[in-house]
């Protein structure tokens, strides 16, 4: 993944608030960032979470111009509709694809867990939770996952939109330590 344009997004700790282009930069270089992760890795399956709906749609088309099968779920949808982009997403639908391709459902504002989303390779959180708390449930489809090791969380974050502090909270809360991603994901998913 190639680095922000400028240097950065931002300076940490520089107590200067980020301007708006540059929040605009912060987006449009999360969005490249993700399409060129999936660029990088083989999976069949990925959780993308996101914090809001305008993200969620900005996620869905970024992924889907790349060629994946971008599956939105959120907060909005009724049960029919949700269960129906679990089903597409767990791949329990009749239609034979012709060559594999990536499914990743790209969630706001829901919680997936359990036999609906187990067994995940890798879980995104694009878009950090608001609350600590959040967490453990948008990884526990990674921490849960079948394959010969635990699946992999990737926490995108940048120096806008309180993203650095969120990241410490959640490495505080739960004793643990989010270490920086390496240029290459093969080397860990």
């Amino acid at each position: 993944m190639a680095a922000p344009p400028g240097g950065g997004l931002g300076i940490i700790g520089s107590g200067r608030g980020a301007t708006s282009a540059e929040t605009a930069q912060a987006r449009e270089w999360k969005l490249d960032a993700l399409a060129d992760l999936f660029d990088d890795v083989e999976i069949s399956h990925a959780i993308v979470q996101v914090g809001g709906m305008t993200a969620l749609d900005s996620v869905v088309y970024k992924l889907a111009s790349r060629g994946l099968e971008a599956i939105p779920l959120h907060g909005d949808m009724n049960a029919g509709t949700k269960l129906a982009a679990l089903n597409k997403f767990r791949g329990t639908n009749n239609v034979i694809m012709r060559q594999p391709t990536t499914k990743a459902l790209v969630v706001y504002d829901v919680q997936v867990k359990g036999p609906d989303v187990s067994h995940i390779p890798l879980v995104i959180n694009y878009d950090l939770p608001k609350a600590v708390e959040e967490y453990a449930h948008r990884v526990a489809p990674a921490i849960a996952s079948s394959y010969s090791r635990a699946g992999v969380v990737v926490n995108f974050v940048t120096a806008t939109g309180g993203d650095v502090e969120m990241l410490r909270s959640i490495e505080c809360f739960y004793k643990i330590k989010c270490p920086e991603v390496p240029m290459s994901l093969r080397d860990i998913v």
